[in-house]
């Protein structure tokens, strides 16, 4: 055999082998989207977000409700992630997350900074703790005193 068609040969077998993984690769996400469509198929909107994001959604759903599009929300959390989510669902409101210009506010309410809340004029404090659910909550902020609301 030649060179030539040695070479040829090689080419042949790694281009088939490349498209056979691709077609097993192709086969596992079909099926993956088949399984994700059969779970969800019949839910609505809400009933996909609460599956999708649980306990999270639901103070999201709070949130709307209480705090105003225009206010800002100072939010403490111990997932970072929560920010993109909560950013997404509750715009148009602002959210100060950590590891933007917030102080790190991911341990508790007590090591809130006092003085940067009344700076950034934030009105409501978001607290999600997702391995501790039973402490998340909204507090709206009244005239930066001891006399705040807790929903």
């Amino acid at each position: 055999m030649s060179i030539i068609k040695i070479k040829y040969l090689m080419f042949f077998l790694c281009l088939g082998a490349f498209w056979w993984c691709a077609l097993l690769d192709m086969t596992a996400e079909i099926k993956n989207n088949i399984t994700i469509f059969k779970k969800y198929y019949g839910m609505n909107v809400e009933q996909k977000n609460e599956a999708l994001i649980g306990d999270l959604y639901e103070l999201v759903q709070k949130c709307r409700k209480l705090v105003p599009e225009m206010d800002s929300i100072a939010l403490i959390t111990d997932n970072l992630n929560t920010s993109l989510y909560l950013s997404y669902y509750l715009t148009p409101r602002k959210i100060y997350s950590p590891g933007d210009e917030v102080p790190p506010l991911n341990k508790s309410i007590d090591e809130v900074n006092i003085e940067w809340i009344k700076k950034k004029n934030i009105k409501w404090l978001l607290c999600y703790f997702s391995k501790n659910p039973e402490k998340n909550k909204i507090i709206r902020i009244r005239n930066h005193t001891n006399d705040d609301d807790t929903y």
